[in-house]
Parts: structure tokens; C-alpha cells; sequence
């Protein structure tokens, strides 16, 4: 208690030069005058947030970051996941797409992995491909009682179909 007591004199004492100093650090950082600033109708603003684009080079270095730093099953197939779809996304790249789905399968032969190379596969232009993966992952889904439309069943036997009329 008895330092409480100090420190507010301290403070009275120092609240003027305590204050031009804040001052003083506010007007020479980056977007100060952008926080004190008012709009037309008054109001103070704050600095706008300004976020760096993130690039597919940086995307692509993320997720081969991932997969270098995955330790558990469940991990590696997540950065499989994320290396195909960098991939699937990047024009003239998408083998490596059905490539790292096909990982993801083997790390982690669950109803997604069969559904990111039935998406791989489809984005590559192997359409029957895609429609075996789609068809797998519907066979792994769970049909509801009420059959619908939202189901991962219904979802993917229609992928499949679509791929299958191409």
C-alpha cells in the first residue's frame, strides 16, 4: 500500500513530462496522425488494416512447411491435403494435386481423403478417377435416416455421377 502511495506522487509529479512523452512517441510512429484524425462527420478513426497479399508461392511454401514439420499420422495427411489443393489450384500442376491426394489416402483412408482425390482428380480432367474416389467416399459415408440432400452420401454418389456423364 505504502508503495501505492509513492508511485502516485511519483506520478503526479511526472504527469506532464509522462504525457509530452507519449505525445511526442504517438506523432513519430507510422499512422499516428492516421488514429488521432477525425472523419467529416467527427468521428475519430482508426489506421486501416493493411494485409499483405498472401501469394501461392507462400501458400505452396506453407504447406511443404506443414508437411515437414508433421509428426503424427493425422497431421501428414492434413498437409497432404493442403499440398493438393495448393496444387489443384495452380494452372498446368494438377497430377501433383492426385499425387499428394493419393499420399493423403494412403496416410488416412477416411471419407475426405477419398474426396480430396475425387476433387484432385477432377480438377486434373481424370474424370474417371474422380468418379471412383467420389464413388469410395460415398460408399464410406453414413446414409441419414432422412436421406438429405446435405448428406456426405448424397454429396458424393452425385459427384461421382456428374464425373461419370463427362
Amino acid at each position: 500500500m505504502k508503495q501505492v502511495k509513492q508511485l502516485k506522487k511519483v506520478l503526479k509529479k511526472k504527469t506532464f513530462l509522462t504525457a509530452a512523452l507519449v505525445i511526442v512517441a504517438l506523432s513519430c510512429s507510422a499512422g499516428a496522425w492516421w488514429w488521432y484524425s477525425h472523419n467529416d462527420q467527427g468521428v475519430v478513426t482508426s489506421p486501416p488494416i493493411v494485409e499483405e497479399e498472401y501469394t501461392p508461392e507462400q501458400e505452396l511454401a506453407d504447406a511443404k512447411k506443414q508437411l515437414e514439420v508433421a509428426k503424427t499420422k493425422d497431421e501428414r495427411a492434413q498437409a497432404y491435403q493442403k499440398l493438393s489443393n495448393v496444387y489443384a489450384n495452380r494452372a498446368g500442376e494438377q497430377v501433383q494435386a492426385v499425387t499428394y491426394a493419393q499420399k493423403m489416402v494412403e496416410e488416412d483412408p477416411q471419407i475426405d481423403s477419398y474426396g480430396q482425390l475425387g476433387y484432385a482428380a477432377e480438377q486434373a480432367g481424370d474424370y474417371k478417377k474422380a468418379a471412383e474416389a467420389y464413388k469410395k467416399a460415398a460408399s464410406l459415408a453414413t446414409k441419414t435416416s432422412a436421406d438429405d440432400a446435405r448428406s456426405d452420401y448424397n454429396y458424393y454418389s452425385g459427384r461421382a455421377q456428374q464425373m461419370e456423364s463427362r
